[in-house]
């Protein structure tokens, strides 16, 4: 008789807190991983990426979340990803993503101080009487 074990079925959905985020801030994105069927929540880690490459692993917490901060992208639009691992016998890789907008900072307007004295070439002549 054989015997075979498949691992569960998961899902990982990706979120950051801020979309879009300023240049210069940070943002953070959590990955939450889910179990299609239920029960126990997944252990292992997630590897997280930016625009296709590979920034950093953080292992899931009791909840099966994980989190990743960035604070130096450019100014323009991201794709952020994240794949859990799985885990072998238990629960299968899924992963999630998401495009992260940065946005410019917005420079305050100054304008020229008003007032004062000014010259002028015009030579007014007055006729008195």
């Amino acid at each position: 008789m054989a015997r075979f074990n498949f691992p569960g079925g998961t899902t990982t959905a990706l979120s950051s807190n801020a979309n879009p985020q300023e240049a210069g801030g940070h943002v953070t994105f959590t990955a939450a991983v889910q179990q299609v069927a239920g029960g126990a929540a997944p252990k292992g880690s997630v590897d997280f990426a930016v625009d296709g490459h590979f920034v950093e692993n953080v292992q899931l917490d009791g909840t099966a979340l994980a989190s990743y901060t960035a604070s130096t992208l450019s100014v323009v639009p991201h794709m952020i990803a994240v794949t859990y691992l799985g885990e072998p016998d238990t629960y299968s890789a899924s992963g999630g993503s998401l495009t992260l907008w940065i946005t410019g900072q917005v420079a305050a307007p100054t304008f020229p101080r008003l007032g004062g004295t000014y010259r002028s070439q015009i030579l007014a002549k007055c006729y008195c009487a």
